[in-house]
C-alpha cells in the first residue's frame, strides 16, 4: 500500500497569515494536452480546459478558473495562442472558490500547426479544433491492446458544420481501432484526426506509452483487465502542504477483460482494492512514479507505471518566520459559514498564539467532566472562530491534528464575551472517540442569527496545524424568534444522575414565575413541561416515565429560552 503522509504538525509553511482553505482545495492541471491551430491561425482555450479535476472542499459550487501565460503579466478568464506561440507553453491557472481563496497550478501546453497554416495561410477552408491527450498503457490479454481513437480526444470540436466530430487515427473516419503489441513498448507517436460534418479535417501528433508488467511477450499473455490512465497529473500543494488523489482521478478508459468473462473492475494504488488514495507533502515536490492498478471482478490484476508531477507554485514548503494566527485575538475570529454551511473540513494553525487580555476559558475539571478544560482555566494557545447560526440547529465540531480543547460561546459581540457577559454553550478536552487528544462538541437548539464563538486552545501549549470538522442538523427545536436574546438564566439540576426525582434550583426564580421548565430529548424535542410558578418555591420535578439517557432541561420565560442544561437519567431498579 502506498503512504506517503506526514505528521500535520511539521507539514504546512506559508501563507499562514491567510485563512487556510479545505484541505483538499488543491488543483489537478493535465500535463502536456496539445491542440492544434485554426483556420485562422489561433486558437482560444478556456482556463478550465487545463484543468483535469478539483476537489474544492467547501465550495461545490461558486468556483471560477482565470489563466496566466507566460508571457503575460495578469490572469483573465482564457488565453489565445497564434504561430508566435507554437511548441511547448508553460501556463498558470488560478482556481478562486466561493471563500475567495485561491489555488494554483502550472503546466505545460503544446501548440502544433499540422496543416501549416502559419507558413501557407488557409484562403476558404474551415478547421476542426482538435485537442487531444496523452495516455499510459499495458498489454494485457494476447501480450496485446486494443486502441480506440476516442480515448486520445479532449474535446476537439467544429465550428465549420453542425454536430460532434468523428475521431480516427487517420483521414479515414473509420481507422478508429489500433493493436499495441511486443512491437510497441514504449512511446509511440500516432496521429488524432478530427472530421466533422461537413469533411472538413485536421489532426494532432499525440503519444502513448506502451508498457508490460503482467505480460511477458514469449507466451500468449493472460486475461488481464486494462489499465489505460492518465500520464504526468499535474498537481498543487494546498495551504496546508499536502495534495491527495484518488486512484480513479488517474482512469480515462480502464476496463476488464473480455476473454476472462469479468464484468467490472476497480482501481488502486496497490493490489489491496482498499489502497485508494495517495498523498503528497512538500517532501515530494517534483516527478513521483506511481503504479495503478485494475482488479477486475474475478481476481484478474494489471498495472502500469505513470507518474505525477507534485508542485509548489505558491511556495507554500517555505517557511516565513515569526509565524502569528491572525485569529489569535476574539475580536479576529475567523469566520467559518463556509465550513458550517457545507457541513465539512478545514485545516488552520495556532503556531505562536498567545494568551490575550481577559480570554476566557471554561471552568478547570477532569479531562471526562463535560464543559470542561482538564489542564487550567487559563488560555495558552487558543485561536478563535465565529459563525451565525441557524435556526434550530444542532451542530457537532471536532477538532484533530495536536492534542486540542475546545469552547464554544454565545455572546453579543467579542467585547461583550472578553468582558465575561458570555455563555458557555459546550466545552471539551479529550473526546474518547478521537485520536491523538482531539476534543469534540456538539450543541442543540442553536438561535437562528445569533453569533456564536468557537475556541481551540492546545492542550498544556501543543500547537501546530489541526483540522476542524463540521457536521449540522436541522432539528424539531423548542425555539423564539430571530431576533430574541437568548436569556442567560442560572439554574442548576441535582441529583445528575437523577432516577425518578430531579430538583431544579433557580436563584433568580422571581424573574421567571411565570415561565416554564421543559425536558428535552437530545433532537430538541419537548417531552415534558412543567410551570416555574406551580413548583415555586421548591422545584421538584418527576421524571416518572422517561427512560434512561441524556437530556437537556430549560427555561422559556417572557419569550427567551435559556442554554441547555444536560441532564442525565439513569433508572435503578
Amino acid at each position: 500500500m502506498i503512504q506517503i503522509f506526514k505528521n500535520p504538525t511539521q507539514l504546512f509553511w506559508s501563507f499562514l497569515w491567510l485563512l487556510l482553505p479545505c484541505s483538499s482545495n488543491a488543483l489537478h492541471c493535465k500535463y502536456s494536452p496539445i491542440v492544434n491551430l485554426d483556420d485562422n491561425g489561433a486558437v482560444t482555450l478556456p482556463a478550465d480546459f487545463l484543468i483535469l479535476d478539483v476537489n474544492t472542499g467547501c465550495c461545490p459550487t461558486g468556483n471560477s478558473y482565470d489563466i496566466q501565460t507566460f508571457a503575460s503579466s495578469s490572469f483573465q478568464p482564457n488565453a489565445t495562442f497564434t504561430c508566435a506561440e507554437l511548441g511547448q507553453q508553460v501556463v498558470t491557472i488560478r482556481l478562486t472558490d466561493c471563500t475567495g481563496t485561491q489555488s494554483y497550478c502550472q503546466t505545460n501546453l503544446i501548440i502544433q500547426d499540422n496543416s501549416f497554416i502559419c507558413e501557407f495561410g488557409c484562403g476558404n477552408c474551415c478547421l476542426p479544433a482538435v485537442k487531444a491527450k496523452p495516455l499510459t498503457v499495458a498489454l494485457s490479454e494476447n501480450n496485446s491492446l486494443l486502441l480506440h481513437a476516442a480515448w486520445f480526444d479532449d474535446g476537439s470540436s467544429s465550428d465549420c458544420a453542425p454536430g460532434d466530430v468523428n475521431i480516427s487515427f487517420s483521414p479515414d473516419i473509420a481507422d478508429t481501432l489500433r493493436t499495441l503489441t511486443c512491437n510497441e513498448l514504449g512511446p509511440t507517436v500516432i496521429q488524432i484526426w478530427a472530421t466533422d460534418a461537413a469533411g472538413n479535417q485536421a489532426f494532432a501528433e499525440i503519444f502513448v506509452i506502451t508498457q508490460l508488467f503482467n505480460s511477458d511477450c514469449i507466451g500468449t499473455g493472460d486475461c488481464l483487465p486494462s489499465p489505460i490512465v492518465v500520464i504526468g497529473l499535474v498537481v498543487e500543494v494546498a495551504t496546508d502542504g499536502i495534495v491527495c488523489l484518488n486512484a480513479q482521478d488517474f482512469n480515462i478508459a480502464s476496463h476488464a477483460s473480455a476473454c476472462s468473462g469479468a464484468t467490472s473492475y476497480s482501481l488502486a494504488f496497490s493490489e489491496d482494492p482498499n489502497d485508494v488514495q495517495v498523498c503528497f507533502t512538500c517532501d515530494e515536490i517534483g516527478i513521483q512514479a506511481i503504479p495503478i492498478y485494475v482488479l477486475d471482478n474475478l481476481g484478474g490484476v494489471n498495472f502500469v507505471e505513470t507518474i505525477v508531477i507534485v508542485e509548489d507554485v505558491m511556495e507554500t514548503c517555505d517557511s516565513p518566520s515569526n509565524l502569528i494566527p491572525p485569529n489569535d485575538n476574539i475580536c479576529n475570529a475567523i469566520a467559518i459559514e463556509h465550513i458550517i454551511n457545507n457541513n465539512c473540513s478545514s485545516y488552520y494553525f495556532n503556531i505562536g498564539a498567545t494568551a490575550q487580555t481577559n480570554e476566557v476559558a471554561p471552568p478547570t475539571g477532569t479531562c471526562a467532566t463535560p464543559n470542561t478544560w482538564c489542564d487550567s482555566a487559563i488560555p495558552e494557545k487558543t485561536v478563535w472562530f465565529k459563525f451565525v447560526a441557524q435556526d434550530s440547529q444542532n451542530i457537532t465540531i471536532s477538532a484533530t491534528g495536536i492534542d486540542t480543547q475546545l469552547a464554544l460561546w454565545e455572546a453579543d459581540s467579542c467585547d461583550s464575551l472578553a468582558n465575561g457577559n458570555g455563555v458557555l454553550i459546550a466545552a471539551n478536552d479529550d473526546s474518547p472517540i478521537l485520536p491523538g487528544g482531539g476534543s469534540q462538541i456538539t450543541a442543540y437548539c442553536l438561535a437562528g442569527g445569533k453569533t456564536y464563538f468557537l475556541q481551540m486552545d492546545g492542550y498544556e501549549n501543543d500547537e501546530g496545524f489541526f483540522e476542524i470538522s463540521v457536521s449540522t442538523e436541522a432539528s424539531s427545536c423548542i425555539n423564539t424568534a430571530t431576533n430574541n436574546t437568548i436569556a442567560k438564566f442560572d439554574f442548576s439540576l441535582y441529583p445528575n444522575p437523577a432516577s425518578h426525582l430531579v430538583n431544579i434550583n433557580i436563584p433568580n426564580i422571581e424573574a421567571v414565575k411565570s415561565g416554564k421548565i421543559i425536558l428535552t430529548d437530545i433532537s430538541g424535542k419537548a417531552l415534558l413541561e412543567w410551570s416555574v410558578e406551580q413548583r415555586y418555591p421548591a422545584s421538584v420535578l418527576n421524571i416518572e416515565g422517561i427512560n434512561s439517557g441524556v437530556y437537556f432541561m430549560q427555561l422559556l420565560s417572557n419569550g427567551a429560552i435559556s442554554t441547555p442544561q444536560k441532564l442525565v437519567i439513569l433508572r435503578r431498579y
